[in-house]
Order: C-alpha cells, then structure tokens, then sequence
C-alpha cells in the first residue's frame, strides 16, 4: 500500500466527518439521516475502477442510529460498517449479494474486465453524498448537496483511479455541477455519457436498478467502453 495515499485518505476521512457531522447540526438530528462511505479505504492499492452512485439506499434517521456515537475521524476511512472486521474474502462475497455489485461484475466480464471486482484493493464503490436514504429524492431538505458532493471529488484527486462509472443521471448532474465538466454522449442512443476529468475516464451510465435497459446487447456495448478506457487510461474516448 502506498503510505503517502493512506496518510492523504485518512485525512479526507477526517475532514469528511467534519462535513457532515456540519450538515446534521445544520438541518438538525430529527431530520439528518446516518451516512457512511461504501468501501474500506485501508484496503485500496492502485484504484483501477471508482464507482459512484448518487447515495446509499439504506439509512435512518440520525437520532435513530446505532454508529452516531462511534462517530470517530477515520470511520469514513473505514468504509461501511458492515464489512468491520471482515477478511477480504469475506467482504467480496457478501459485494456479489448486491444486485449493483452482482450487474457491474457481468457487464465487465463482456470485456474480460470482472476480475477487477474481485480485489478490494482494485475498485472502490462510493457516492455523491454519503447521506442514506431509500430513494435519491428522499435526501433531507436542507442539505448541501454539492458541499457534500465536493468531498467526493477529493476522493477521486487522492485516488485518481483510471475509470469512473457513474450511475444514473442524478449522480452524472451533481458530478458535472461541482466538478465544472462537460460530458457528451458517445453512444448512439445518447445514453452513455462520456469525459476526461483530472487524467481520469468518467462513463456515465443508467444505473444498475434501471434492468429493462440492460439487455444482453447493452451490457456488451458499455462492457466494452469500460474496458477500453481501463486499457487505454491516458487515450480520451471518441463517439462508438
């Protein structure tokens, strides 16, 4: 592991902490949710794939949750409080229960890519905000979406991974909002969006849970664009 990106990630936990533990005061502990990042952070070598969706599906309210008192500057640096304690093998079985987790692996075995999901130390899975709620519209009112969204961003520029893959539309506006960046479809059906930010691919895709859209076809299509651009990490994409 590089000992200088550790240092630099356990610091963006802390500061990250600071964020939101901000916005909860802000919006207050009856209306803020629990939040968490998604992958262990101490676990992460090289980082080939990010991929980032607009939030956590499962959250409570704050004053409801368990973790609020275990609240400490490294627990973003942890990652989800479900994989604590767990061996790597471990924590990569229960990712393959996840149907986002079980989708993303076929549509990269179109390329010969699946692999990269199978070493946490390869792939890290995280959000634009951290905040857990069902749905992405159930975010607290209140909020600041892109603050939360910029630390995010300070993820990526310490991880600097060769692709990310967006999911869903909510996730590519915040991402195009707080990063200032352009993205122009480069599939024929202008649903796979495309941009070359901070030396890194960004492949926005529907999400996972959108499953009439992902056809046998469709998943080799962005199978293949994703397996180009982690080929190809200095090479910007063109139209398909």
């Amino acid at each position: 592991m590089d000992t200088k990106q550790q240092l630099k990630l356990q610091e963006w936990s802390k500061e990250t902490v600071n964020c939101y533990l901000t916005e909860v005061k802000k919006v207050g502990e009856n209306i803020a949710t629990s939040f968490y990042n998604q992958s262990d952070l101490s676990r992460v070598g090289e980082c080939d794939l990010m991929i980032i969706g607009i939030n956590p599906g499962v959250g409570c309210r704050y004053s409801e949750w368990d973790e609020k008192n275990n609240i400490t500057s490294d627990f973003l640096y942890y990652g989800n409080p479900c994989f604590k304690g767990k061996s790597n093998e471990v924590v990569i079985s229960e990712l393959f229960c996840w149907d986002l987790f079980k989708k993303m692996h076929k549509i990269l075995d179109n390329s010969g890519k699946g692999d990269v999901l199978k070493y946490l130390d390869r792939f890290v899975i995280s959000n634009m905000i951290f905040f857990g709620t069902l749905k992405a519209k159930d975010i607290p009112k209140g909020i600041d979406k892109e603050k939360c969204a910029k630390q995010t961003l300070k993820l990526i520029e310490i991880l600097k991974p060769k692709v990310i893959v967006l999911l869903g539309k909510e996730s590519r506006s915040l991402f195009k909002n707080v990063a200032g960046a352009q993205m122009k479809a480069i599939t024929p059906d202008n649903t796979v969006f495309y941009c070359f930010y901070n030396d890194c691919h960004v492949i926005s895709i529907y999400h996972t849970a959108y499953y009439r859209y992902y056809t046998n076809e469709k998943r080799g299509i962005i199978g293949n664009i994703i397996g180009n651009a982690l080929d190809n990490p200095s090479n910007k994409i063109e139209n398909i």
